[in-house]
């Protein structure tokens, strides 16, 4: 019964979608309260929950990325990339020091599959060194002279950065030359927002899907092309997005900063709306998630267009479970979120746990070292 009032609801929706209110230049406002309160498993497929296998402790991370079969966790030391295959922690890459073939600590890294190399960013030097899986053994060293915020493979001989300007007073989206780390083509100006959530924004992007999104106070998301950046959808969060002033400022602003610390301890700030994390793009679907923006990370609502059909979902909720489901990461397929520690950390004990649950609690408690526990799935 509960699954047919959700497909009602969803076509109703999706019927709504089509008439939702727009700003100029098509750009789409979102509305919150549009969005179905939905239980996980009533909307997600492809579920699939694995252990991590290893025999030493992994630590908290903060920072996944997948490719294929393959999987890098950044540790939360920033020093440390934990590297797995098919779930199995095959190498560890932990050079840091004051070493030539050492760095202080890592900024932020990609992963070529390809060439099965880590590339990442030294915070200290900005210098990006080069390191092959599964042994890590040292490739190779490219001296940078400006801030490189992110970084991610583009094609075989490029990357896509975030990268500040030689005064620091501003940020670029452009490509570089991995072999010298020269700029081959600015693609666009990014402010403080955008380059603050690139670990979300931009996490499916690789040399085989050019998707990303750009935090502002209009979000952009689309694909990066020959011909630039092109967008599939722009939207805002109407008097629930938070004021442009406070939004869109360089990285070189001195008063941006403070200002948008300030905002944040307005209720008003409550109130408001952000992100486009997580973002798909595909044959005229775009997709992504979105949170409070003073809420939790656990807390994320998903929006999906298909060319006007709209999906519009907050909740995921599993009975039994003391937090909702969320994405630490894209997929090529899907999303990927993390379990750590005991299964006590995340039991609810005033409901009865689902099925889902009862597994997840049970791959947990059979974890070596309270390693971590991945839930693959997918959005219907």
């Amino acid at each position: 019964m509960k699954k047919c009032v959700l497909i009602v609801l969803s076509s109703i929706l999706m019927v709504s979608g089509c008439n939702q209110n727009k700003l100029h230049d098509g750009i789409i406002v979102i509305n919150d309260e549009d969005a179905i309160e939905v239980m996980f498993e009533d909307v997600a497929n492809d579920i699939n929950v694995v252990p991590i296998v290893s025999d030493e402790p992994i630590d908290e991370c903060i920072k996944y990325l997948v490719s294929g079969n393959e999987m890098l966790m950044l540790g939360m030391d920033s020093k440390t990339i934990y590297y797995f295959v098919d779930n199995e922690l095959k190498g560890k890459l932990c050079a840091y020091g004051q070493g030539p073939n050492e760095y202080y600590a890592i900024k932020t890294f990609t992963y070529s599959p390809d060439e099965h190399i880590i590339y990442i960013v030294d915070s200290y030097t900005n210098k990006i060194l080069s390191y092959i899986t599964p042994e890590m053994k040292f490739h190779g060293k490219t001296d940078n002279s400006n801030t490189i915020q992110y970084i991610a493979e583009h094609d075989s001989n490029s990357f896509i950065t975030l990268m500040n300007s030689a005064d620091n007073d501003s940020c670029f989206l452009q490509i570089i030359d991995k072999k010298d780390a020269k700029c081959k083509r600015v693609l666009m100006n990014a402010p403080f927002y955008t380059v603050g959530d690139a670990d979300n924004t931009m996490s499916g992007y690789s040399k085989h899907n050019h998707s990303l999104a750009l935090s502002a106070y209009i979000n952009k998301i689309g694909t990066i092309t020959d011909d630039g950046f092109q967008c599939s959808l722009q939207f805002n969060y109407g008097d629930k997005n938070i004021p442009e002033d406070v939004m869109d400022f360089q990285i070189g602003d001195v008063r941006g900063f403070p200002r948008l610390i300030e905002f944040a301890n307005t209720p008003e700030a409550e109130l408001c709306l952000s992100g486009d994390m997580f973002p798909k793009v595909s044959k005229g679907t775009v997709s992504f998630w979105y949170q409070k923006a003073m809420g939790s990370i656990h807390e994320l609502s998903y929006y999906r267009n298909s060319n006007g059909n709209i999906v519009h979902y907050k909740g995921f909720h599993i009975p039994g479970i003391n937090r909702n489901v969320s994405p630490f990461c894209n997929t090529e397929d899907g999303y990927v979120m993390v379990f750590q520690g005991t299964s006590d950390m995340i039991r609810d004990y005033n409901t009865n746990p689902s099925d889902l649950a009862l597994k997840i609690f049970d791959v947990m408690d059979h974890q070596i070292e309270n390693n971590p526990v991945l839930l693959f799935f997918n959005i219907k």
